[in-house]
């Protein structure tokens, strides 16, 4: 993030857009689960430097559609070379079964049956107290 100059949230809406194409701030904040407020803060700075444009959406003239510039389609894709870059450095040690039932393993991680964000006290549970998951690893792993 840092040879660009983005904070995690704004890689993620350049990513959001790229995949959408063209969408409203009110799509985009439902997309990635963020207030509309919290969607300005993401969506000023990367307009500032000519990052995304506004444009009136022809289908609805009363609606603004958010899209890539050039410079943010090239920022993009340098983005997509360098994780790629990064990923085939962290796995570079596993074999291709071993990298395949890596992929399937953070696909089940990821996935979400409610589509609902992971909750802060999900994140971070309160002071003193274990994890429930790691607490079920310690149990079986007791003799």
């Amino acid at each position: 993030m840092r040879p660009w100059r983005l904070s995690l949230g704004q890689m993620l809406l350049i990513g959001t857009i790229d995949r959408f194409g063209s969408a409203s701030a009110a799509d985009l904040a439902r997309a990635l689960h963020l207030t509309p407020q919290a969607m300005t803060t993401l969506l000023r700075p990367l307009e500032e430097r000519g990052v995304i444009t506004r444009a009136v959406d022809p289908a609805n003239r009363r609606r603004l559609a958010l899209s890539l510039s050039s410079q943010g389609q090239a920022m993009h894709a340098d983005i997509c070379m360098a994780a790629e870059r990064v990923d085939d450095q962290l796995t570079a040690a596993l074999s291709d079964a071993e990298l395949e039932q890596f992929r399937i393993l953070l696909s089940k991680i990821a996935q979400r049956p409610s589509g609902e964000p992971v909750r802060k006290e999900i994140i971070q549970p309160p002071q003193g107290a274990q994890p429930a998951g790691k607490a079920r690893r310690m149990k079986s792993q007791t003799p």
